[in-house]
């Protein structure tokens, strides 16, 4: 007879628990007492960071992505950038950099250290003068990324204006909106003060209202509002813990 063997299945390994989420808008919370639920939850994790998600709405076709950079009074980075400037050696716009703090500041003898991963930018700047070189020698490795130079960005610029970019991109948090229009940022850590994450909270959302206000060329303010869109939605969440629908914010 022949004897018929069987491969014992291994058991499938379980699926990662979702994220609880709150969906009915009646269980919504002000943002002060949401802040002290979610600390609540997240007692055993002083670590977990506090992040916003903003749901918008865009009425203008083929409108660009929602998108900003903004510096908070607290920074709710756990992690410091490390900003590198691509400057011609001793120009005003190299030593406008340093003044403004930026970490590294060289040309093109930068470019092996940052291939090699001997330093290791989480912001990029330029002088248009290197933007050539630049393109030629790093735009594979920053692009990807999300770190090459570009003008459009804020984070190219010549002489006293590259030193107040760079002062523009010490602590700043750049933000955007993905497909769905959904925004999402951190705005505090455990450790914060819950009026320092409420203050980040507030000063974001208002943030967020100027951007959308600015997708539209219209001469109206109130014109700008309703052709650029609308937020629809405001939550905030722990690394861990819930996310819990904002009422007060829209």
């Amino acid at each position: 007879t022949t004897a018929r063997v069987f491969a014992a299945q291994k058991p499938k390994p379980k699926a990662k628990a979702a994220k609880a989420v709150q969906t009915n808008p009646e269980d919504a919370l002000p943002l002060d007492e949401a802040i002290r639920v979610l600390r609540a939850l997240e007692i055993a994790s002083p670590h977990s960071a506090f992040n916003m998600e903003v749901a918008t709405k865009h009425n203008k076709p083929n409108a660009p992505p929602l998108r900003g950079r903004i510096s908070l009074p607290h920074d709710p980075r756990r992690v410091a950038d490390t900003i590198v400037v691509f400057a011609e050696a001793d120009s005003p716009a190299a030593n406008a950099a340093r003044e403004a703090g930026a970490h590294i500041v060289g040309g093109q003898d930068l470019f092996p250290k940052i291939l090699g991963g001997e330093i290791v930018p989480t912001k990029c700047l330029a002088t248009a003068g290197m933007m050539p070189l630049v393109s030629a020698s790093l735009a594979r490795f920053l692009g990807p990324k999300g770190l090459m130079p570009n003008m459009k960005r804020g984070t190219v610029g010549e002489g006293v204006e590259l030193g107040r970019l760079v002062e523009e991109a010490g602590g700043s948090i750049e933000w955007k909106a993905n497909k769905l229009g959904t925004v999402k940022a951190p705005v505090g850590r455990m450790t914060f003060a819950a009026a320092d994450i409420t203050q980040n909270v507030r000063l974001f959302m208002d943030h967020i209202r100027d951007q959308s206000v600015k997708l539209s060329n219209s001469e109206s303010a109130l014109a700008r509002v309703n052709k650029a869109g609308k937020l629809t939605r405001v939550r905030i969440e722990t690394t861990q813990g819930p996310s819990i629908e904002i009422k007060d914010m829209i």
